[in-house]
C-alpha cells in the first residue's frame, strides 16, 4: 500500500497503481462514467423494453470493468 506522498508521486509520474495513465486509459474511464450518467437520462426517455436492455448492457459492462480493475498487484480494496 502506498503512502499519500508516494501515491501523489506515482500519479505525477503518470501511473495509477501499476497501470500507466495513457490517453486510451482516460478515454475508456470517461466512457465508462458517461454510460452510467446516460442510463439515468435514458430511463426517463426510453420505453420500458428498450430501457431494460440498456440497463442490462450497461450494468454488465460496468461489472466487467470493475472485475477487471480488481486484477493487479497489489489488489486494492477500495
Amino acid at each position: 500500500m502506498y503512502t499519500l506522498k508516494e501515491l501523489i508521486q506515482k500519479l505525477a509520474e503518470g501511473c495509477a497503481g501499476s497501470i500507466p495513465i495513457t490517453q486510451g486509459f482516460v478515454l475508456i474511464t470517461a466512457i465508462s462514467m458517461e454510460t452510467a450518467i446516460a442510463t439515468v437520462i435514458l430511463s426517463r426517455v426510453k420505453k420500458y423494453r428498450a430501457n431494460r436492455w440498456v440497463n442490462i448492457v450497461s450494468g454488465a459492462s460496468h461489472t466487467v470493468f470493475v472485475a477487471w480493475s480488481l486484477i493487479g498487484d497489489p489488489v486494492s480494496l477500495f
